[in-house]
């Protein structure tokens, strides 16, 4: 699809089908959401799949807090993101983990590659990542015995995303080079 984005302008992550949440029921925007490097774009699109409207949101309008952009994903699929001057939900069929790259993405863009990451836990890891935590509180056990949680981190070479443990050095699976996760 032909997104007429700008001479610098490069995408970074695309959700395909989502809906801007309106207070119109039958006639909410649908279309693609798509992140580039300059902010979040979103591109309705006709019966025939045609771009009908853009819209676009510079990173700069993305309210932030302790370096943190501001932008939430519920469990129900919406993916809210909060602007300077509107807040702004969309009801998006990717995953929770997917979403959370998307918000660590939009954090990076903002932040830096330095910036904070949110890490996934799938609901079945969390409850089992609790009854460990109890069970060793209970035993009086102090440090971690159990494997490390999961992050995503994109290849300082080549750009790609991959999961690895946080805190541990992983060769990327494309190109090789080592990254610190």
């Amino acid at each position: 699809m032909n997104y007429d984005l700008g001479v610098n302008e490069v995408i970074i992550m695309e959700f395909q089908r989502a809906t801007l949440k309106t207070d119109k029921i039958f006639s909410a925007p649908t279309g693609n959401l798509v992140l580039t490097n300059l902010g979040i774009n979103f591109y309705e699109l006709g019966l025939t799949n045609k771009i009908k409207n853009t819209r676009k949101y510079p990173l700069s309008s993305i309210k932030t807090y302790n370096k943190v952009v501001q932008i939430k994903y519920e469990e129900v699929g919406l993916l809210t993101i909060y602007l300077q001057t509107e807040t702004i939900t969309f009801r998006v069929q990717q995953t929770k983990k997917e979403c959370i790259n998307f918000i660590n993405e939009v954090n990076k863009l903002v932040f830096g590659e330095n910036a904070e990451t949110i890490t996934y836990k799938s609901p079945t890891m969390q409850a089992v990542s609790d009854i460990f935590s109890q069970v060793k509180d209970s035993l009086g056990i102090k440090g971690t015995i159990f494997a490390k949680e999961k992050v995503v981190k994109k290849c300082e070479g080549c750009g790609c995303q991959y999961e690895g443990e946080k805190d541990t050095v992983v060769n990327c699976p494309y190109c090789g080079q080592p990254n610190k996760m």
